[in-house]
């Protein structure tokens, strides 16, 4: 049994020897691995409760059973029991019946006495060896050769375990690699008596160790051949690795030899050492430390990288790696030049593109103001002379008048080009009738187009009804192809047609008879300033930008325009818009202070702002007075929660990123649910106080329009007697608005500026005040905000006369529709209480009556 016993103790299987008694007498290593110094424990005690029965009447006839280990997985196992002369074997693990099984794993087992002969061998040697016949010298047995296997049987009867590889080519480029262990087998007294031969197929093993060599040696040269310097240390900062470059950069600098053990301390001389004895303590502890040092002979820079080297997740070392980057260096500080070149060239352009959009504002301005006055008297005198009778005198005031038209119009253009140049033009989304816009437009154009005897066919889709979109600029695009094609078209026909041409996209196409173009021409045609080609401008006169600007248009709508033509067949614009301008809405937070979950609507206010510390504010104002504040970062979440909680009153920030307040302001208008809550529009006034919304009640833009005037302020007059203020700087202009009021029946009193029209409205007090915008002294911003100060004027109607170009928020703004204007920076915490009890109050009486 003792060749046995030696299998046992070296086999992957666990095997113990029990004794009569019932107690483990021996255990191998692979049971002690698994349960333990379990030597003198009851065998039974290895399982648990519920099958010590069955193992202990096991033990008496010696069978195969299944058991679960008294351990804290409580794994199940098959134990075999067979009974010796004075005790029980037992193998844990899935074994056969006896334990022969040992023998017959799928590895060669062998056992040789001392003189070589075969003692044991298994299934599996003897299908390597089919001559493995017991009794038989083993040396013949197994490759290499006899030799070899000699010293390896001798070396292990001598009491030297010994380990040895072979590797057999069974066929070219294929080799069974077999890894042989030999221990020497002990009798009873301690004398070895014969080998146990154990082989296991390492052959995968070994083509993945051979593929890692190769691997090492691959790194070891890529590593060694780099020019940046690599290296490693221990724990201690001892030189363990490195490479070729860094052996040759020690010994130059420094003149000594690079050598495992050497203290990197040493390679930093001069008064370095703390500082790099801190960057190593650092790298260490686990960081990742870059440094950027000075060359040793000052001509240039080297970044270091420390990398801590960890073993199981202990640093246990650091890797260095250094490279000179003196070029990198001079690059990176010749590039830091050029982008500061490049900011103040950007300044410049950013100051040149404001200059020149100052220019074009005051330029707009100064222009416009003559020019009312020019269309203004044309048209009174043409109707003084209608009156008196003077015919010949009426066509040539008109012609006056429509020569101003269409300065007016030159103007325009240019300061929208100059506008979407700068990204400011912006679209006022809203719904309206698409067929009523385009029977208006019809109307409009039909003289223009009647004047060189053409004719004009109107077709519209009747699937056709209201879309939301930019209706004055979807009338300027189709008035400037209609305008167009009626000035290169002479006895002809020209067509405008409507169609739903997908489930949200509108087609209009444009058509006309007239003189067509060229592929070159309408390459250029969309171009700023161009037309077809010079001779065309000479005969056809023009900017060229009508077109230029109407795609620009059409493309923030997300729509476009095209054109088809050829020379003597007329021209096709095609125009492509959504039915529905998609606004681009920024990512949006909510939150509610306090924890609120149960929101009063009639004691809660909503408010709408991107910036936290105006949110905070306002919710530091207002909950102590008993209000619960919702606050939305944004207009889609403001909208969410006004829908959801009904809001007494919401306070709307105008300025917020990619979507503005008034964009969300025209959102609550069109909601039935949300149109008659109250909004408080929150404004960032800049220097000149441009906040036009103070609560103007409407605009007239100069030059002013009679009939455009007398609109505007009718509303406001009950009787013909009231009286009007007017205040404008600009002589001509107060006389013209001053006439034409007059011949209303009127009473009209005037000012020359802000400053007098205050001292005029401490004794007047007029039905409403016309009042222009751009005045020396006190303009009228500062009008505005000083009545809106005075109780006593606080309620008199202001309409704007302005030769600004108004934004859309702005004419939003003045158009009514907000219930109250408040500056961010100019408000007090009592006048938004103010307003918003007001507002609260408002909303919480009704439910009371």
């Amino acid at each position: 049994m003792q060749p046995l016993d030696a299998f046992f103790e070296h086999s992957a299987e666990a095997a113990a020897w029990v004794g009569s008694d019932g107690r483990i007498a021996r255990a191998n290593a692979a049971l002690r691995g698994r349960l333990g110094d379990c030597v003198g424990r009851a065998v039974v005690e290895l399982v648990v409760p519920d099958d010590r029965m069955r193992l202990h009447a096991a033990l008496g006839d010696a069978r195969r059973i299944e058991v679960r280990l008294s351990l804290p997985a409580r794994p199940r196992v098959g134990l075999v029991l067979r009974p010796l002369e004075d005790g029980v074997w037992i193998t844990f693990g899935k074994t056969r019946d006896d334990v022969e099984a040992l023998l017959e794993v799928p590895e060669p087992i062998l056992a040789v006495d001392q003189s070589f002969r075969l003692l044991r061998a298994n299934s599996a040697l003897r299908e390597r060896a089919p001559a493995a016949t017991v009794g038989e010298s083993a040396l013949e047995l197994l490759p290499p050769d006899p030799e070899t296997w000699k010293e390896r049987f001798n070396a292990a009867l001598a009491g030297v375990p010994v380990r040895a590889i072979d590797h057999v080519e069974i066929a070219p480029g294929l080799a069974i690699s077999t890894e042989w262990t030999l221990n020497p087998l002990e009798d009873a007294d301690g004398r070895t008596y014969a080998v146990g031969c154990f082989g296991r197929n390492i052959t995968e093993r070994a083509r993945i160790m051979e593929l890692l060599r190769e691997s090492e040696r691959d790194t070891a040269a890529l590593v060694d051949n780099t020019p940046d310097l690599i290296w490693s240390a221990d724990s201690t900062l001892a030189l363990r690795m490195f490479n070729q470059a860094f052996r040759e950069f020690v010994e130059t600098a420094h003149g000594i030899e690079a050598t495992p053990g050497l203290s990197v301390l040493e390679l930093h001389p001069g008064g370095g050492e703390d500082e790099w004895l801190d960057r190593y303590e650092a790298a260490l502890d686990g960081q990742r430390v870059v440094a950027v040092v000075p060359l040793q002979d000052g001509s240039g820079e080297a970044e270091v990288v420390l990398h801590p080297i960890l073993d199981r997740e202990r640093v246990t070392g650091v890797a260095g790696f250094s490279r000179d980057i003196t070029e990198r260096a001079e690059f990176e500080r010749a590039l830091t030049e050029l982008n500061g070149e490049l900011r103040v060239a950007r300044d410049r352009a950013v100051q040149a593109s404001r200059a020149k959009s100052t220019f074009l504002a005051n330029m707009s301005h100064e222009l416009r103001t003559p020019l009312n006055a020019i269309m203004g008297y044309s048209e009174m005198l043409a109707e003084d002379a209608e009156i008196d009778g003077l015919t010949e005198f009426v066509r040539d005031l008109m012609r006056i008048h429509s020569a101003g038209d269409h300065l007016l119009g030159l103007i325009n253009d240019i300061l929208d080009l100059s506008k979407i140049e700068a990204g400011k033009m912006d679209l006022v989304a809203e719904a309206f009738s698409l067929p009523d816009l385009l029977i208006d437009i019809e109307s409009t154009v039909k003289p223009l187009i009647a004047r060189k005897e053409n004719t004009l066919r109107l077709e519209v889709d009747p699937r056709l009804g209201s879309i939301v979109n930019d209706e004055v600029r979807v009338r300027q695009i189709l008035l400037n192809l209609l305008s167009n094609a009626a000035k290169f078209t002479d006895c002809g026909r020209i067509g405008l047609d409507a169609e739903l041409a997908t489930g949200d996209i509108v087609e209009f196409r444009v058509t006309d008879t007239g003189i067509g173009m060229t592929q070159a021409q309408m390459d250029r045609l969309f171009q700023d300033f161009e037309q077809g080609d010079a001779s065309t401008t000479r005969r056809y006169g023009g900017t060229g930008l009508g077109l230029a600007i109407s795609r620009r248009f059409a493309e923030m709508m997300g729509g476009s325009i095209s054109v088809s033509s050829e020379v003597g067949e007329g021209a096709t614009f095609t125009v492509r818009i959504p039915v529905v301008v998609e606004p681009k809405h920024a990512e949006l937070v909510t939150t509610t202070s306090g924890g609120v979950t149960t929101i009063d609507s009639n004691r809660s206010v909503l408010c709408i702002d991107d910036d936290d510390t105006v949110l905070d504010l306002f919710r530091r104002m207002l909950e102590p007075e008993g209000i619960q504040v919702l606050t939305a970062k944004g207009g889609e979440e403001g909208l969410r929660l006004a829908r959801e909680h009904r809001p007494a009153a919401v306070t709307l920030d105008v300025m917020m990123p990619e979507t503005s307040g008034w964009e969300v302001l025209h959102a609550f208008q069109l909601d039935p649910v949300l149109k008659d809550i109250p909004v408080i529009m929150v404004s960032l006034l800049n220097d000149n106080g441009a906040g036009l919304a103070l609560g103007a009640a409407d605009y007239v833009t100069k030059p002013v329009n009679r009939s455009r005037l007398l609109g505007a302020v009718q509303p406001f007059l009950a009787d013909p007697g009231d009286i009007v203020l007017v205040v404008e700087d600009d002589d001509d202009v107060r006389d013209l608005v001053r006439r034409s009021l007059t011949r209303e029946g009127y009473s009209v009193r005037t000012a020359r500026n802000g400053r007098l029209a205050l001292e005029e409205l401490e004794t007047l007090r007029p039905a409403l005040v016309l009042l222009d915008l751009m005045m020396p002294e006190m303009d009228g911003f500062a009008v505005v905000a000083a009545m809106r100060e005075n109780p006593e004027l606080a309620d008199i109607p202001v309409v704007i006369l302005t030769a600004m170009d108004l934004t859309p928020g702005q004419r939003l703004s003045l158009s009514g529709q907000v219930s109250s204007i408040l500056g961010k920076g100019s408000f007090s915490k009592e006048k938004l209480l103010r307003q918003v009890r007001g507002l609260v109050s408002a909303a919480v009486l009704p439910s009371h009556q």
